[in-house]
């Protein structure tokens, strides 16, 4: 029995919304390890700036960089795999590494602009900039990431202005807990 062009079209249309769906639960698995490797680098990192707040440097130099091999490890521990329209993962590593890179850039340039003097703005600048870029990524079809970097920039917000002792362990609880939560969130699906 043959079909017609409007069954066709509907079953092509069908098709597509699952490969979108599929492609975005997809990239939600492999965000989950991020944002666990994150939310707990933000949980110790915030909690050790609240009770050693003189040695910020010390805390957060090695955990950036940790962050930062850890997640290169995640994203490249499948090489012969190809994602995105026929990258490789190592061309992918390097767009993400050269994203990360930039986003460092500009909260430095932003800092150097604007020259926040207390380290409640500094932070608060820097949760503002991650929860940006979360948002943005949930526009471009990854809906919970974007609900993730809402509720981090809100908690951030109300921590700012409403949160007076022990703002970093505010940071630690809220930061590190939203996206360890979002992790769980993702893997999820």
């Amino acid at each position: 029995m043959p079909i017609s062009s409007e069954q066709a079209a509907q079953a092509l249309r069908e098709v597509e919304q699952t490969r979108a769906l599929s492609r975005t639960l997809y990239g939600y698995q492999k965000a989950s390890p991020h944002c666990f490797l994150w939310g707990f680098i933000w949980l110790v990192g915030f909690s050790l700036n609240d009770f050693f707040p003189s040695h910020i440097n010390l805390v957060w130099i090695p955990l950036d960089i940790l962050g930062i091999a850890c997640s290169t490890y995640l994203q490249t521990r499948n090489r012969h795999a190809r994602d995105e329209r026929g990258l490789s993962k190592m061309n992918q590593t390097w767009r993400w590494l050269g994203s990360i890179f930039t986003i460092m850039a500009f909260f430095v340039a932003v800092q150097l602009i604007m020259q926040p003097t207390a380290e409640r703005q500094v932070v608060s600048l820097m949760m503002s900039i991650v929860s940006m870029f979360y948002v943005l990524r949930g526009l471009w079809g990854s809906p919970r990431m974007g609900w993730t970097g809402i509720a981090l920039a809100a908690l951030t917000a109300f921590g700012f202005y409403e949160v007076r002792a022990h703002y970093d362990l505010w940071m630690a609880v809220v930061g590190g807990a939203a996206l360890i939560l979002a992790g769980f969130w993702m893997k999820r699906t």
